[in-house]
């Protein structure tokens, strides 16, 4: 996630990373509007639980 930070396509991918977005609040570099913040964070949160819900579903936890 750094690397993509980082590179020349930098402010493209921090409105799309979480960690981009923490960068762009803490450095005051608004270029997005708050509804694509939230949009894009509850994206991750999805995918995150889909992630954890898969490999929790399989696992044998007893």
């Amino acid at each position: 996630m750094l690397f993509l930070l980082n590179s020349d396509h930098g402010q493209a991918f921090s409105a799309l990373l979480p960690m981009g977005q923490l960068r762009q609040l803490a450095l005051a570099q608004e270029n997005c509007s708050l509804m694509q913040f939230v949009v894009t964070d509850f994206f991750w949160i999805l995918v995150l639980y889909a992630t954890t819900y898969c490999c929790f579903s399989r696992a044998d936890l007893k």
